[in-house]
């Protein structure tokens, strides 16, 4: 079974071999390991791009240009716009482009809303973001990681372990290379699958190489 929080906080005392050291206390430690989670979630979804991955349809009325973002969002790998037969893929609105002649929509963010481009255009329908939500936390004793965080929880108590080090001015050198080790194998391990046959690149909207990730 997935570690639970309770679990996660003796293994970092332990691994700080601070068990009956009283310099941190549960709550201190669960703000770590919650920090060292959202850490190796966002390496996470970086080196796999399919994890976690959510997608929410959304209307643009006429006349208007923008759309709130999801209930819970992170970051972005793109929109699509329904064309009335089909899904078609939007190009990240780039700055450089705005006094050019160009047919297509774009898209972008500013602050907490999609901002479609240019506005020269009836921007009106149905689109769709696919996007990742924010990290998990964990809140109660018994609450767990994932069956994905799971595997990498080796980073989460090692990231906890060196922070406690820290502020008992210990040397917390064996910790952080642990969490390097486990990134390194991760991006290893994500490199390795992505390379095998069935595995198709990650192509972006109209053949540009344009990243999103607003």
């Amino acid at each position: 079974m997935a570690k639970t929080l309770a679990q996660l906080i003796l293994l970092a005392r332990q691994s700080a071999d601070m068990e009956n050291d009283p310099l941190c206390d549960d709550a201190e430690i669960t703000v770590y390991v919650n920090d060292g989670l959202r850490d190796l979630y966002l390496a996470y979804t970086t080196h796999y791009t399919d994890a976690y991955l959510l997608s929410q349809a959304f209307t643009v009325a006429s006349g208007a240009t923008t759309a709130p973002l999801p209930t819970g969002y992170l970051k972005s790998r793109g929109v699509d716009w329904w064309s009335g037969n089909r899904w078609i893929p939007l190009r990240h609105f780039n700055w450089r482009e705005r006094g050019s002649y160009h047919s297509g929509r774009r898209a972008h963010r500013i602050d907490t809303v999609i901002r479609l481009d240019p506005i020269q255009l009836d921007l009106s329908g149905i689109y769709q973001i696919w996007y990742y939500p924010t990290a998990p936390v964990l809140t109660g004793p018994s609450s767990a990681l994932d069956v994905l965080m799971d595997q990498w929880s080796d980073f989460i108590v090692s990231y906890a372990a060196a922070h406690m080090l820290t502020k008992a001015k210990l040397d917390n050198t064996q910790q952080t290379n642990l969490m390097s080790y486990v990134l390194e194998k991760l991006a290893g391990e994500a490199e390795r699958r992505d390379s095998e046959p069935e595995q198709a690149p990650d192509v972006e909207a109209n053949g540009t190489d344009e990243a999103w990730g607003f």
